[in-house]
């Protein structure tokens, strides 16, 4: 596979102040060795508010140079009547060779672009870390056959099949790609052949699914086009060489910057890793960061109401809330109103549960982006409740267990990284503050996951009027998951020795495998006394209170560490 084998890194901390310093360091590079950079933003506001820091930073050092954004929401592109994408195009084709500027451009248009004229003219700096396994799934059950009949699957082990473009299909797919008419069935189908004809993407279907959806079986209603994708790492260059006016020529950016909180732990470093990508850290930006690990912990406290794992199957379910039942959700809600009271805070939801949470909070409460990196503008909000269920859907994770080998340990990363980043939206960005700081999160593991960002922070369990009724297991057992008495019973006595061991080495300091316990909570019964036991020693060692615990007081709107 061609592509870069060394991708430099900043892994920096929520308002460690790692897009300050980039913008910086690529315009002293534009000045002093005419270096052109394209910095790439995970949304339009964050550009605007980037490019607005990087022209006050030129105009006080006295620099004149090209510092560009090129967005959709920008009047004089709306205006141009062409797209993001050929904008962006004819900028790289009549930018000079020997002038150094900054380019801004949005993630999404960085990744349609299906080649990059010059790259080896440009350094490439991501503001956070790039999605690698975007999915695209529709119902199709009469219309699929516009897309399929250009498909050719190959099987790729016993649950999913590559997706290859048919033999003399390219054209029809990238007229559906590019739908020039505007046909408004093709804006449907656009996005899979976009996916399908860009170079820098492999994608794969579930066989059961293709072969539903091909020879119309089962409901129509569960006739799903499901595309899963993986991007590869030559989105940023194949490495190949040319010969060009007695030049050699490599098709690769200058340098690739990536920057992030967690890289080390996130997808694209877990499965680009696999595919013989290195990732060195980048030490002159590195070092440049306000902080490398955050130490405002004392100021926060994590509130979180239940023990199960939350997700939307989870909070649409109900549960016992003042004697009556109650939707999972509406008891999550409630208990941000019992913590916050009257003061503002800042929520993040899920798009369908948004404006419900909005009736139900009142003015005093202010929805972050779902994407909500880099924002600074709730610095002034002390306060932050998360309700969204971020986790991937099951068909995604099960994509992501053929991918890589620990889909449990990817799947908590994507969503304790989007919680962090939401929590980090508040006064915890400020370095002067002093304020106390709350949040309020969905379940157990989300909190300790929080907590283990900020050194002695404090968690505390909710107090509640709150019977939790367990998450049911979603879907049938398999014939593979069905196992015969004794091996049950083998594998029961096997999870015990288990427990045992870990409560030993929690007493002795030792930590926990965290992906280990989670396996075991969900085939254990939450009476286990050896499991109970367990959380009961680690609650200790953590100050987390065990399921069995007395709850603590939280009737307070804010608790000072």
């Amino acid at each position: 596979m061609n592509h870069p084998k060394s991708i430099y890194t900043v892994n920096a901390f929520a308002g460690s102040g790692k897009t300050y310093r980039a913008l910086r360091w690529s315009l002293t590079e534009a000045m002093i060795h005419q270096r052109k950079t394209v910095m790439v933003f995970k949304s339009t506001k964050l550009i605007d508010q980037a490019h607005a820091d990087a022209v006050a930073f030129a105009a006080e050092n006295n620099w004149t140079l090209p510092i560009n954004a090129i967005h959709s929401d920008l009047l004089h592109v709306r205006r141009s009547k062409i797209s993001v994408g050929t904008m962006i195009l004819q900028h790289l084709e009549d930018a000079q060779a020997d002038q150094g500027e900054l380019l801004m451009i949005t993630e999404v248009a960085f990744l349609q672009l299906l080649h990059w004229p010059k790259r080896y003219q440009w350094t490439c700096i991501c503001d956070e870390i790039p999605q690698v396994d975007p999915t695209i799934k529709k119902n199709l059950p009469e219309n699929h056959h516009l897309l399929t009949q250009h498909m050719s699957f190959v099987p790729d082990g016993d649950k999913y099949c590559r997706v290859e473009i048919a033999a003399g299909s390219k054209p029809a797919l990238t007229a559906i790609a590019e739908n020039p008419s505007r046909d408004e069935v093709n804006t449907v189908l656009a996005p899979y052949a976009q996916r399908l004809i860009h170079p820098n993407y492999d994608s794969w279907v579930l066989n059961d699914q293709r072969q539903r959806l091909l020879n119309q079986q089962g409901d129509p209603k569960s006739r799903q086009l499901e595309l899963f994708s993986l991007l590869l790492p030559s989105v940023f260059g194949t490495g190949a060489q040319r010969e060009a006016n007695g030049a050699k020529i490599v098709d690769a950016f200058d340098d690739v910057i990536i920057m992030g909180a967690g890289f080390d732990i996130s997808l694209m470093s877990h499965i680009w890793y696999g595919l013989g990508v290195e990732f060195p850290p980048h030490a002159e930006l590195t070092k440049g960061l306000r902080y490398s690990e955050h130490t405002c912990g004392h100021r926060l406290t994590i509130k979180y109401v239940f023990e199960t794992d939350w997700s939307k199957n989870f909070a649409g379910a109900t549960s016992e809330f003042n004697g009556v039942d109650t939707p999972n959700l509406d008891v999550l809600q409630q208990a941000c109103i019992q913590v916050f009271g009257d003061d503002e805070f800042a929520f993040l939801a899920n798009k369908d549960s948004a404006e419900d949470a909005k009736r139900c909070f009142g003015p005093q409460a202010e929805q972050l982006d779902n994407a909500p990196w880099g924002l600074n503008e709730y610095q002034h909000l002390h306060n932050v409740a998360i309700l969204s269920a971020l986790n991937p859907t099951p068909a995604h994770l099960g994509f992501l267990d053929h991918l890589c080998k620990e889909p449990e340990r990817v799947r908590d990363a994507l969503f304790h990284a989007n919680v962090y980043q939401a929590v980090m939206r508040s006064s915890l960005r400020n370095l002067d503050a002093t304020e106390p700081v709350c949040a309020v999160v969905p379940d157990r593991t989300v909190a300790r996951a929080l907590a283990g960002y900020f050194p002695g922070c404090r968690v505390d369990k909710m107090q509640l009027d709150l019977i939790e009724t367990p998450a049911k297991r979603v879907g049938a057992p398999t014939k593979a998951e069905k196992k015969p008495n004794n091996q049950s019973s083998s594998e029961s006595k096997k999870r015990k020795r288990w427990m045992d061991k870990q409560i030993k080495q929690v007493k002795l300091g030792k930590p926990v495998d965290q992906v280990k316990l989670r396996e075991v909570e969900r085939v254990c019964r939450p009476t286990n006394t050896t499991l109970i036991k367990l959380k009961q020693v680690l609650a200790a060692q953590t100050n987390v209170p065990p399921a069995s615990a007395a709850p603590i007081n939280s009737s307070s709107k804010r608790t000072s560490p």
